[in-house]
């Protein structure tokens, strides 16, 4: 059996375009589900066109090639589109030649099962569509075409369930049009995008066993390394974890060009030993840089500041979304952040270590407790154990905490607030605190601090 599968479009005729582009996702997907299927034994062919400057010609070299393949079944992977930008699903569907009944049934297999594996919705109740009028189905020359439309590239919740179940999908449009399974030994990967599961507290702790001196130079390091991952939705833990192996624990030892004034704890844009690579007026640039890479690398999603990365350009967005496909090595489209083998592994070594790291053994004081204890008294917090645990995560937070139990507290809301950044400003009016613009880049770092100061500013009487 051999099956002929080409992406939609080309390199210089667009396809549809918005959160996520058609042609470079259609190529992706094509590549990984060819891929999949080789590995049950079956023949692919597959085509990407980057030749044609217009549509026509796009369309005709697509189906001449087609034509040109002693093959079984023709398939082309495209992704759809309607008007504007919209939260909800649209889903998936599979469009074949009108009056092929078999191409129908494998049509519904494809689009079935993309469904199963990500949660895209069908539409059109079976998810197919007959269609006369494209030319891919009705002038392929064997009559066995289907055309695969993923999802809507405008839809956020089509996006998200496409670009989480990435590998899901192209295994199940393989398995659908084979008929063939590709059961294997579950390998758990790891996802760059998420939230951590190290704290900055480990963080902090793992690294000051090993070189305490950055600390001293860079006293929030590991609050930066969350606070940016948070924005983005790339674990912060995860961005600590590579910058430990880049740099040798921010020692940059080994005869690296690179020091730590650089700001460059990713080795980004050092291309060979020597080279001083890219450098960055801050550290909360420098890491900023190094997410957004990252994001880069694990999703196509538009970052939420603008972008730092001088590299991402070079970047196929969405091309590693595991930490074991970080290596090239290790990723099956050949490419990732670094060359060596078990890149990714090394990096997952040192973040389990930051796992299994204890963070620095703190003390509840008896002030301390007792400000956790008025807080909940006045309705500002409803769960003092969370905050006996976390007291210390951010630096100053335990002084924080028990300088706002001795404010005047209304124990029902007296103003309407609605943001962090209100609340801190009306904190620091009160006289309460004299530093709001550090409470307004740190709040993010803890979960359920930006809520208790909405809290306080609420509930306070001056």
């Amino acid at each position: 059996m051999t099956i002929c599968i080409s992406s939609g479009h080309g390199l210089h005729v667009a396809g549809a375009r918005s959160i996520i582009d058609e042609v470079t996702e259609a190529r992706r997907v094509t590549d990984r589900m060819s891929e999949l299927i080789r590995q049950t034994g079956v023949n692919v062919i597959t085509f990407h066109e980057n030749e044609a400057r217009n549509a026509r010609d796009n369309v005709n070299n697509i189906i001449n090639f087609h034509n040109e393949q002693t093959r079984d079944l023709d398939v082309s992977v495209h992704f759809n589109a309607v008007d504007g930008v919209r939260d909800a699903g649209i889903g998936v569907e599979t469009c074949y030649r009108r009056g092929n009944a078999e191409m129908k049934d494998i049509a519904s297999r494809a689009s079935k099962a993309i469904s199963d594996a990500s949660g895209l919705i069908l539409r059109r109740g079976d998810g197919t569509m007959t269609r006369s009028d494209l030319g891919f189905l009705s002038r392929t020359n064997i009559n066995r075409a289907i055309l695969l439309e993923v999802c809507f590239v405008n839809s956020r919740t089509d996006v998200r369930l496409y670009q989480e179940h990435f590998e899901e999908i192209c295994k199940a449009i393989a398995e659908a049009i084979t008929g063939r399974s590709m059961v294997k030994p579950k390998v758990n990967l790891t996802p760059i995008m998420g939230k951590p599961v190290a704290t900055s507290a480990q963080m902090r702790a793992y690294i000051n066993r090993i070189n305490p001196s950055v600390l001293e130079t860079i006293p929030d390091l590991t609050e930066l390394f969350i606070s940016e991952g948070n924005t983005e939705g790339v674990r912060g833990d995860i961005a600590f974890a590579q910058s430990c192996l880049e740099t040798g624990n921010f020692m940059f030892i080994g005869g690296t060009a690179v020091t730590l004034s650089q700001n460059n704890f990713s080795g980004m844009g050092v291309t060979s030993l020597g080279v001083e690579g890219n450098s960055f007026p801050t550290p909360q640039i420098g890491i900023r840089a190094q997410i957004h890479h990252l994001k880069a690398y694990a999703c196509t999603t538009p970052n939420v500041n603008p972008n730092e990365s001088p590299r991402a350009h070079f970047v196929q967005r969405g091309v590693a979304p595991y930490v074991e496909w970080l290596g090239a090595q290790e990723n099956p489209h050949g490419r990732g952040w670094a060359a060596g083998a078990g890149y990714g592994k090394k990096i997952l070594r040192i973040l389990n270590a930051i796992i299994d790291t204890e963070a620095a053994v703190t003390v509840i004081t008896p002030k301390l407790d007792e400000a956790i204890k008025n807080l909940v008294y006045y309705g500002v917090i409803n769960s003092p154990d969370y905050w006996r645990q976390h007291a210390f995560d951010i630096k100053f937070l335990d002084r924080l905490l028990i300088i706002l139990s001795g404010a005047k507290f209304n124990r029902t809301v007296l103003t309407n607030i609605t943001t962090p950044e209100e609340a801190i400003d009306r904190i620091a009016a009160a006289g309460l605190i004299n530093s709001p613009d550090y409470w307004k880049e740190r709040y993010g770092n803890l979960e359920w601090l930006g809520q208790l100061l909405i809290n306080v500013a609420s509930r306070l009487e001056w």
